[in-house]
């Protein structure tokens, strides 16, 4: 086989093995190693109490040992519990969004309603209806957006919870 082919998979596996590790270790599947107290502490080092003397150490943490079957279902399960934190996370403030947005745009229509009759009755003896009606549009208007972005908020998280 080329030299550099198999300088190459021998890269690809050891990169491999190393983003397993990570991820079993991020995910708590891992053990502590005291380090000797002569040896500098690395990057993945921790500080920590052994329990053996109650007292702080530098600790490396290696990732538990797995077969490919354990590896498997490690990652079925892995799978499933990030679909499960993405819905939480993300999409369960979803619906409060969009009834953000429905109240922000009552809010808008009431002060549409304030706003232009005070817009329509300045300084005249008369009501100005034209200038009283432009801000009634121009508040409408914006507060049907705000209606309209939260109905499309709650219809795409029903989409996603399907």
């Amino acid at each position: 086989m080329n030299e550099k082919l198999e300088e190459y998979i021998a890269k690809s596996k050891a990169d491999e093995q190393e983003s397993r590790n990570q991820l079993l270790i991020s995910e708590g599947l891992y053990y502590d190693v005291r380090l000797p107290e002569n040896e500098h502490p690395t990057e993945g080092s921790v500080y920590g109490i052994d329990p053996k003397d109650n007292e702080y150490h530098y600790f490396t943490r290696h990732a538990e040992e797995l077969t490919e079957e354990e590896y498997e279902e490690f990652l079925k399960a892995y799978k499933n519990n990030v679909k499960n934190k993405q819905y939480t996370s993300i999409s369960g403030g979803m619906p409060g969004i969009s009834i953000c947005f429905y109240v922000l745009g009552f809010i808008v229509i009431l002060a549409g309603i304030f706003v232009g009759a005070q817009l329509g009755n300045t300084g005249m003896r008369e009501f100005n209806w034209a200038s009283a009606i432009i801000c009634w549009g121009a508040f409408l208007t914006g507060s049907l957006f705000l209606f309209g972005f939260g109905k499309i908020i709650a219809l795409l998280n029903d989409i996603k919870n399907k």
